[in-house]
C-alpha cells in the first residue's frame, strides 16, 4: 500500500501516465489523492481492475474527471471523498463509502456500478441508469435524477436538499436531521 498523489506533471490528462503521479500510477490497495490542479483527467480511465484503499479529491481540484459516456472506472474498498469543483466528475465502479461535498456549479455523476453508502452534503449530483445504491443519505445536496431504471436503491434518507427519485425505494425518509 502506497500514498499516491496526482500532479498532472505529464500534462496529458491521462490517469495511466506515470508522469502524472508522485509515486507512479495507482495500484490496488493504494491511497490516492487528487488535491490541487485544474487539469482535467479524461484519458486512461478504464481502471476497473484496480481496487484502491481510498480516493480523495480535495476542494482545490478544479478539473473534471471523466465524461458521462466515459467515466473513471475504478473500485474503492474504503472511502471515496469528493470535494472538488470542476465541471464534471463521472465515476463508476464498486465503491464502499462515498462522501460527496461538491463545491462549484458542476455535477458529480454516479455513472454506474455498485455504491454501498453514499453521503451527500453539498452540490449537484446525479446517478446513471443501472447504478446500484444501497444507502443514500442526503444532507443538503441537490440530486437532479435517480432514474427509474436504476437497478436498486434500498434506503434513501433526505434530511435537507432535493432528491428527484423516479423509482421505488425499500425505505425512504424525508425530513430534518435527527
Amino acid at each position: 500500500m502506497a500514498t499516491i498523489t496526482w500532479t498532472g506533471g505529464a500534462n496529458d490528462g491521462n490517469w495511466g501516465t506515470a508522469g502524472n503521479w508522485s509515486g507512479g500510477v495507482p495500484l490496488s490497495t493504494d491511497d490516492v489523492f487528487i488535491l490541487t490542479t485544474s487539469q482535467d483527467i479524461t484519458a486512461g480511465l478504464n481502471q476497473s481492475a484496480v481496487t484502491l484503499a481510498s480516493l480523495t479529491v480535495g476542494s482545490g481540484f478544479r478539473g473534471s474527471i471523466g465524461t458521462v459516456g466515459a467515466p473513471l472506472q475504478i473500485n474503492v474498498s474504503g472511502t471515496l471523498t469528493y470535494a472538488g469543483s470542476g465541471a464534471l466528475a463521472a465515476i463508476s465502479g464498486t465503491i464502499g463509502t462515498a462522501n460527496i461535498d461538491r463545491t462549484g456549479s458542476g455535477v458529480f455523476v454516479l455513472a454506474g456500478g455498485t455504491w454501498t453508502t453514499v453521503t451527500s452534503s453539498a452540490g449537484l449530483l446525479s446517478a446513471a441508469a443501472g447504478c446500484v445504491i444501497t444507502t443514500l443519505q442526503n444532507f443538503s445536496a441537490t440530486w437532479q435524477d435517480l432514474p427509474w431504471n436504476a437497478t436498486a436503491i434500498t434506503t434513501l434518507t433526505n434530511q435537507a436538499g432535493t432528491v428527484l427519485c423516479r423509482r421505488s425505494v425499500t425505505t425512504a425518509t424525508n425530513g430534518p436531521r435527527a
